[in-house]
């Protein structure tokens, strides 16, 4: 049977939230990645996309969870692989038994003081990470005792697996509903149906437009506009489908308040939708399948107002009856209250009545239809 590559799992490159300590040194960051496609071989992808400064992976390993051996990764043969500024670093091929529900656990060793400048905070129930002090890599566990928690993922954006030609990746695109968890839900999800041919890709950014972005320190890591990182998060190896679930930062950022939140950056739901149809050309034009999310309830968040409310229902209109994707997941259904649709339900809502609480998100992950992940 022929191989191809696949990514098996992945984030969104952008701009680490700033801190006043800006450098790492000599600290060792541990990721766990669930697998959902089974594989020979597998690549790692750094990026470093937002800094001025070479990012130095002194050390970087890979093991599955409960081995007793660490497997060293190279770059081009050599242990430390810098990452220059602005671009990206894939590492050497390595041999490795991928099978679906394994974690495959990646550690990275930064020796020296390193520009923590490209990161995104993801979270879910398969989501985070931990990072200690010192060099670590040759450990294939380290406990709380010895790190710490963390829901950045710094520098690490894909891992690719050789596999056979039927497997497949699917891409999860948009904003911090999409980074938090019901992409890991869709993950278990078809674990539990025992599926081997489907990896889910995140690329979700909490705070991102479509059609604008921030340059400011406090708001920059709500990254690059939609319309700027879809078709570099969407064209990997082996995904033939997007879902869609973005536009909905749009409609609630301007406020007229900051200064960084003008009220005339409020979109039109024209313009909002001529952003989604650029996405559906794009992706349409890498042979891909586009389908097409409904905006989530926004009653009771903190800028909600009728001005915002209809502009949500005209993209949402849209969104129900446009014949220019390939199917429709109507996530604002999933989670609305039946008593008043502009609401999340109770128990969707995470308190703040825009982001989903886990059930909500599960409730997501549930209601795509089974045809869109064949």
């Amino acid at each position: 049977m022929e191989q191809k590559w696949v990514a098996a799992w992945g984030t969104s490159p952008s701009i680490a939230d700033a801190q006043p300590a800006q450098y790492a040194k000599d600290i060792t960051l541990r990721y766990a990645l669930k697998m959902t496609i089974h594989g020979s071989r597998i690549r790692l992808r750094f990026d470093n996309l937002f800094s001025a400064e070479d990012a130095s992976l002194t050390r970087v390993t890979v093991c599955t969870a409960g081995a007793e051996s660490i497997t060293p990764v190279t770059f081009s043969g050599m242990e430390t692989g810098v990452i220059p500024a602005g671009a990206s670093l894939t590492s050497d091929e390595l041999p490795m038994d991928i099978v679906p529900g394994m974690d495959l656990i990646v550690n990275i060793y930064l020796g020296d003081f390193t520009r923590m400048a490209t990161g995104v905070g993801c979270s879910g129930p398969l989501s985070g990470g931990l990072y200690a002090n010192g060099d670590l890599t040759n450990q294939t566990a380290f406990s709380l005792l010895e790190g710490k928690e963390i829901c950045i993922y710094y520098f690490l954006t894909e891992a690719d697996v050789l596999t056979d030609e039927n497997t497949h990746a699917m891409i999860a695109f948009g904003d911090s509903i999409t980074s938090q968890s019901w992409p890991d839900h869709l993950v278990n999800r078809l674990l539990e149906a025992g599926r081997t041919d489907l990896a889910v890709i995140r690329r979700g950014i909490s705070g991102s437009r479509v059609l604008r972005e921030y340059s400011h320190l406090q708001h920059r890591h709500y990254g690059p506009k939609g319309m700027a990182r879809f078709e570099r998060e969407v064209n990997i190896p082996g995904a033939d489908r997007v879902l869609i679930l973005h536009g909905i930062n749009d409609i609630i950022h301007p406020d007229g308040v900051h200064p960084a939140r003008p009220m005339e950056a409020l979109p039109t739901a024209e313009e909002l939708i001529d952003g989604l149809r650029a996405y559906i050309n794009a992706a349409h034009s890498y042979g891909m399948k586009v389908y097409l999310a409904t905006l989530t309830p926004i009653l009771g968040w903190r800028t909600d107002a009728p001005f915002r409310q209809e502009l949500c229902a005209k993209v949402n209109a849209w969104i129900r009856t446009t014949d220019e994707v390939d199917g429709v997941v109507d996530f604002a259904a999933a989670t609305c209250d039946p008593a008043d649709p502009r609401a999340l339900k109770p128990e969707c809502d995470s308190g703040d009545h825009l982001h989903p609480s886990l059930a909500g998100a599960r409730a997501m992950a549930y209601s795509i239809p089974e045809e869109y992940l064949r």
